[in-house]
């Protein structure tokens, strides 16, 4: 597609970097090509769990110790965000004022998302952390979490 340039980074990531100096914001999306495809039977769910938990924290971005966790990095940034599993991926995208200095924080913010996500057992008891259906008691139902 015209307009588009494509990078292939060491690690193997590609980067489609599609400028567009009319707008005053940026949108940043990183997708995983991994989705409840690779889910086995008694495991599924797990694509759509880990892309709830990389909004509770990283090693730099863990909420303790006067961090800010990525929910507050990107609410402070004024960044409109979401993340999405499907069949065949997994994605994460962020829109946001268009500046260096915020595209530098929402990199930094991804590159720790992708590779420092905390697992820990207190996201994974929190109520908000785990989608509501009918399966899983009513909204808002207090379930059981055991895990330590």
């Amino acid at each position: 597609m015209e307009g588009i340039t494509e990078y292939r980074l060491g690690n193997g990531l590609k980067v489609l970097m599609f400028p567009d100096p009319g707008k005053t914001t940026i949108t940043v999306n990183v997708t995983c090509l991994v989705g409840s495809r690779k889910e086995s039977y008694g495991g599924t769910g797990m694509a759509h769990l880990l892309e709830h938990l990389v909004f509770k924290g990283t090693e730099k971005f863990s909420g303790e110790n006067g961090t800010r966790t990525p929910v507050d990095t990107l609410n402070n940034l004024e960044a409109s965000f979401n993340g999405t599993t499907f069949f065949d991926y997994t994605n994460h995208f962020e829109t946001f004022p268009a500046s260096d200095a915020n595209l530098d924080q929402v990199l930094d913010l991804e590159a720790e998302r992708m590779g420092r996500c905390l697992l820990r057992a207190k996201d994974l008891c929190d109520l908000s952390t785990w989608p509501t259906s009918p399966s899983m008691g009513a909204p808002g139902a207090k379930r059981c979490c055991k895990i330590k």
